[in-house]
This record gives structure tokens, C-alpha cells and sequence, in this order.
């Protein structure tokens, strides 16, 4: 990881953050010097059709149980743009044990499979 200098996004001025991995394409990302936020995040990622360059911006953060969240990202790839936004974010919710069983037929294909 190294910092690789100052550029503006959005008009504010960012740390230029590149990370390069052992193996693989770097990626970039850029904080925004006054919060430390994340604003954007510029990398390749590699399919069946190539290698395809990859721009996600982050924005909008509100804070959800004391985390600070981007409640919206776009996303930028190859020649098509979308945005998601979040609405809510809920921490350390209790979740029901059984959230997780399979439905009944998928139960009695593994108990089938199981049996073999």
C-alpha cells in the first residue's frame, strides 16, 4: 500500500491510496483528506471477456447504530452504470436459527445425497 499523492474528486481534495497485491491488478482508492472518507475506488477486474477497468464511487454517509455507511454507490463498468442505494443498516441484529435451513426440497435432495 502506498500513497501516490493529491487528486480532487468531487471537488474536494483526496489521498490517492494505491494497493497492489502479491498477485493481481492494484487498486486505487481515494479518502477524502478533511473526513478520511472513502470516495472512490478504481481497480481491473478480470472475466470471461477481458480485463475490464472498474470505478465505484461512494457517497451519502449516514451514521447507523454509531457506523458511519456510504448509503450510495455507483458503480462503473464496461459501458454500464448502476447505482444502489441503502436505506437502513442494522447491526447485531438476533437472527433466528433457522434462517439458515434449507428449504424442504433442497432437505431431501442432500438427505438423498447423503444415502449414496
Amino acid at each position: 500500500m502506498a500513497i501516490a499523492g493529491v487528486e480532487t474528486i468531487g471537488g474536494e481534495p483526496c489521498y490517492k491510496v494505491v494497493l497492489t497485491p502479491a498477485e493481481g491488478h492494484a487498486e486505487t482508492m481515494y479518502f477524502q483528506k478533511k473526513s478520511g472518507l472513502l470516495v472512490k475506488t478504481t481497480m481491473v477486474a478480470v472475466n470471461q471477456m477481458g480485463e475490464i477497468p472498474v470505478e465505484s464511487a461512494v457517497s451519502d454517509y449516514k451514521s447507523f447504530d454509531g457506523l458511519r455507511v456510504p448509503t450510495k454507490v455507483t458503480q462503473k463498468a464496461g459501458g454500464q452504470e448502476f447505482t444502489i442505494t441503502i436505506q437502513s443498516v442494522r447491526t447485531n441484529v438476533e437472527i433466528p436459527a433457522d434462517r439458515f435451513e434449507p428449504p424442504a426440497e433442497i432437505k431431501a435432495l442432500l438427505d438423498k445425497a447423503a444415502k449414496q
